[in-house]
């Protein structure tokens, strides 16, 4: 039958990406994947191009210089006959350089409790929306609006709340409360 000719002029696969975070604190980010082995993947970065061959197993990589906020990426391969394959998706890398927003509206640091009734503190504050919240190691869940509250039972003492707000490029901000207990 017709489907047994091989048909020379075929495009190739499009190429294909290995996995890469969608957000970045790096200016510079590494992208590899596979193409059909050589071929040409040309990569097309915020509206500029660059290419690269695949190696003789078709792996590829680039090493890409990110503009701050959003960049969009997206590529073809174009085998050695010059035929070109259908465009990928279009991919966004976020490179986010700033540290998340941090506030603690309450307890203030340095506030004193007394007596068995005062033994549970509720830490609350506020985030940018998309953070993780991590107070002494333990991960605390962050509305979308940015808001959490943790709730922890004090010791007779003093007693130092770290708390840390990572974004999704990994980026962190730190405040550390103490606060002393009377019982």
């Amino acid at each position: 039958g017709v489907e047994s000719v091989l048909n020379w002029s075929a495009s190739p696969a499009p190429p294909k990406f290995s996995y890469f975070a969608p957000f970045t604190n790096q200016s510079t980010a590494s992208i590899s994947g596979t193409v059909e082995p050589g071929a040409t993947v040309k990569l097309t970065l915020n509206g500029s191009d660059q290419q690269t061959l695949g190696d003789k197993n078709g792996v590829f990589n680039f090493s890409l210089t990110l503009n701050d906020g959003e960049n969009t990426l997206s590529a073809v391969a174009v085998d050695p006959a010059g035929n070109v394959s259908k465009k990928t998706n279009d991919y966004t890398i976020t490179l986010d350089t700033k540290n998340p927003s941090l506030s603690i509206s309450s307890p203030s640091d340095g506030s004193s409790f007394f007596g068995s009734n005062q033994i549970l503190v509720t830490i609350q504050g506020t985030t940018d929306p998309g953070c993780q919240i991590d107070i002494n190691s333990r991960l605390v869940s962050v509305s979308d609006t940015g808001n959490f509250e943790y709730s922890a039972t004090m010791n007779s003492g003093t007693n130092t709340y770290a708390i840390k707000s990572t974004d999704q490029a990994g980026n962190t901000s730190e405040k550390n409360i103490t606060l002393n207990f009377t019982p």
